[in-house]
């Protein structure tokens, strides 16, 4: 909880730009009102991708940036300790905004938007924050102008609007004729929630068990849905996988990803997710680098996380060791398959630096 409460009163402060002359009321009024505006964009797929939009999201971006900074490192010290997840983290969003705009003007949407999405959950989860105050709340925004019940859920779920969120699923999965596909990417995100944020794998399992009921699954949906009930099934009784079998499962999987291995990348990460914040360094590491191989195989975890920042972490615990370099070669291959888009690969010249410092503090070799 220490580390939770550091990490919104951090993100408070980067989220937000501090003019002397506009009151926090004001600033929190701004800044609801360009979340709200830049949300429908940022996760509704059809105008985030449509290219008559893109000024209109360049501008927006740009805001967004604008309305971002960081405090003094000093200052930053005194609150969040030692910790290099929380501290680089914290550091990494508004260069992640950068990076945003850039992969967008490159032409890798898809990276773009889930950074982009990433920096909205990190202020929402900043700014909704109990420890910081009812004047320095963010409101929630109307989302109703996001049509696609798939897309308001992400974002109802970035906005930690939990419930609603759910209940937009609930709703779409069980009441609305769609193709296959679509209902898998619907019950994917629902089971995320119930796993991730409500810690709830009952409720995860009674979606499921409630799904496979129905009379229009076809294969291959209908075998993801026995693997996820077997793996919930397994685990309902338990809280946590131990932290060996996580370890196993990310090794194992990793080997040949399919959809059936949702849920246990699920439940494997909720475990490594609470071994990263003890103490020992070298476990620490260990757990980030595989938090970084599940967030880089399922690209929508990005509302709760980016596999970038947990390479980097997993490099900073431990430099010079064979964990190190591992991350580092994750990092690298990550970091270049965000920015290579339909134009080519453009790595921005601020990440070309921070690769080459990481790779010196990994211990790798140049080429």
């Amino acid at each position: 909880m220490k580390h939770l409460a550091f990490f919104s009163l951090f993100l408070f402060v980067a989220c937000t730009s501090t003019k002397p002359q506009t009151s926090w009321p004001e600033k929190m009024q701004e800044l609801t009102k360009s979340m709200e505006s830049s949300i429908p964009y940022f996760f509704n797929d059809k105008d985030f991708y449509n290219k008559n939009n893109r000024e209109v999201i360049i501008t927006k971006v740009k805001k967004l940036r604008a309305a971002t900074h960081h405090i003094p490192e000093k200052e930053a010290e005194k609150i969040l300790g030692e910790d290099p997840m929380v501290r680089q983290s914290l550091q990494r969003l508004q260069s992640s905004i950068d990076n945003a705009l850039e992969a967008y003007v490159g032409g890798n949407l898809k990276y773009s938007q889930s950074l982009l999405q990433n920096a909205v959950s990190y202020c929402y989860n900043c700014h909704t924050s109990n420890n910081l105050g009812p004047k320095n709340r963010l409101e929630a925004p109307n989302l109703m102008s996001i049509k696609d019940p798939i897309h308001r859920a992400k974002a109802l779920v970035a906005t930690r609007q939990y419930d609603k969120a759910k209940e937009t699923l609930q709703s779409y999965i069980f009441h609305k004729e769609d193709d296959n596909f679509k209902k898998e990417q619907a019950i994917k995100t629902y089971l995320a929630i119930a796993v991730k944020t409500d810690h709830d794998k009952k409720d995860a399992l009674h979606l499921v068990e409630k799904y496979k009921r129905q009379k229009q699954v076809k294969a291959p949906l209908k075998e993801s849905l026995q693997a996820w009930q077997k793996s919930l099934m397994q685990w309902t009784s338990k809280r946590y996988l131990s932290l060996s079998q996580a370890k196993e499962v990310v090794e194992k999987k990793q080997k040949q990803i399919t959809d059936s291995s949702y849920v246990d990348y699920l439940l494997a990460s909720k475990t490594l997710h609470a071994a990263a914040m003890g103490k020992d360094p070298a476990r620490k590491a260990d757990s980030y680098y595989h938090l970084g191989i599940i967030y880089d195989h399922y690209p929508d975890f990005s509302l709760w996380g980016l596999a970038d920042n947990y390479y980097q972490t997993c490099i900073e615990l431990q430099p010079k060791t064979s964990i190190a370099r591992k991350c580092y070669k994750n990092l690298e291959e990550s970091v270049f398959l965000g920015f290579s888009g339909s134009a080519g690969t453009f790595i921005p010249e601020s990440e070309r630096l921070r690769l080459k410092l990481l790779r010196a503090k990994a211990g790798v070799k140049e080429d």
